[in-house]
This record gives structure tokens, C-alpha cells and sequence, in this order.
């Protein structure tokens, strides 16, 4: 099964690259489609994923994607409001991954 998952992660990032040379230099470029690529395994993984830890893991690499892809945005488009979107959303994630690592502890929030 495991084979069958790097098998398909194989697939996914060559189909990416092969489109990146088909579509050539367009607006994202090569790093949207990594961070989108990065953001779909990881929503997949939250979604299948047999534990709580493996969710909360998978749920902090789709905010990673989600702020590199503000990152991405607020560079291409020249305009500083995504940076800062991207800013929140990086320390609320980072709150969020805090409370549920408490929580899967079995600690209350204040301890």
C-alpha cells in the first residue's frame, strides 16, 4: 500500500512539472503548483490519516501550503495585504497546533 502512495505522489509531481512545461511561464508558475500539490496530499492525509497526531500533522502542513501560497500571491501581485494575511494565518495556525497538541496530551489549555 505504501508503494502504492509513492507510486501515485510520483505520478502527481510529474503531471505538475509536464503542465508547468505545457502551460510555460504563467502567473504562479512552478511554485503554485508545488504549494498546491503540498496543500491537496496534506488535505488527504487529514482526511484518511488513522490518528489524531497524524491529523494534527496533516493540518499544520495544509496551513503551511495555504501561507506560502499567500506568500506566492503577495509577491506576484505586488500588494503587501496578502503578506500580512499570510502573517495571521501563520500565528493562528501556530496557536491552533499548540492547543491541539494540549489537547491530544489530555492537559487543559491554562496547565
Amino acid at each position: 500500500m505504501k508503494i502504492l502512495r509513492y507510486i501515485f505522489g510520483l505520478l502527481v509531481v510529474l503531471g505538475l512539472l509536464f503542465a508547468d512545461a505545457v502551460l510555460g511561464p504563467t502567473l504562479f508558475s512552478r511554485w503554485f503548483y508545488l504549494f498546491m500539490a503540498a496543500g491537496l496530499f496534506s488535505l488527504l492525509r487529514l482526511l484518511f490519516a488513522g490518528t489524531n497526531p497524524d491529523r494534527a500533522l496533516a493540518f499544520t502542513a495544509a496551513n503551511t501550503a495555504l501561507t506560502g501560497f499567500c506568500v506566492i500571491l503577495a509577491i506576484s501581485a505586488r500588494e503587501p495585504v496578502y503578506m500580512d494575511i499570510a502573517l495571521a494565518w501563520v500565528l493562528q495556525s501556530y496557536l491552533v497546533t499548540l492547543l491541539l497538541g494540549k489537547y491530544f496530551e489530555g492537559e487543559g489549555i491554562y496547565d
